[in-house]
């Protein structure tokens, strides 16, 4: 074997033009839309601030989805989901003994409204926390508030 062969069959990589060890991209990206959010924040409606700060929220929302922000609850420990199963209390709907079936379409529309609004405030909260155990605390709280939903959908 050549030196040229040899050298063809050797894989080289220098990493990420910028990059520093510990540091991910996303991130830092996401604190840098968190920050321009917060700069444009208190605009009127329909202003150019407004409308900037909805595009950094919009981009912060994509950039969060694209790296699961809202679904790792895998990286949960069962202490966590235990003890955020204990902060949230359970809601009329769980303690119903309706079942989700027997419902009328009204309520129906009406449980699912609830879990709706109340996972989605806890994303928001995810989107916005200010630091790492925050974030973790809402978490885990979504992931409360999906299982209970869960549990009664299929009761």
């Amino acid at each position: 074997m050549s030196i040229t062969e040899q050298h063809n069959q050797e894989l080289y990589h220098y990493g990420v033009k910028g990059m520093k060890w510990g540091v991910r991209r996303a991130e830092k990206r996401a604190d840098a839309y968190r920050a321009k959010i917060k700069k444009y924040s208190g605009g009127s409606f329909g202003s150019t601030k407004e409308r900037k700060r909805m595009k950094y929220d919009s981009k912060l929302d994509k950039l969060l989805k694209k790296n699961h922000a809202y679904d790792d609850y895998h990286s949960l420990s069962d202490a966590e989901k235990k003890e955020a199963r204990s902060r949230i209390k359970p809601s009329k709907y769980a303690t119903s003994k309706q079942k989700y079936h027997e419902m009328s379409f009204e309520k129906q529309r009406e449980v699912d409204n609830y879990y709706d609004g109340a996972i989605f405030m806890q994303n928001y909260l995810i989107k916005y926390a200010p630091n790492s155990s925050d974030r973790r605390a809402a978490l885990a709280n979504s992931y409360a508030l999906a299982t209970e939903y869960e549990k009664i959908l299929h009761s």
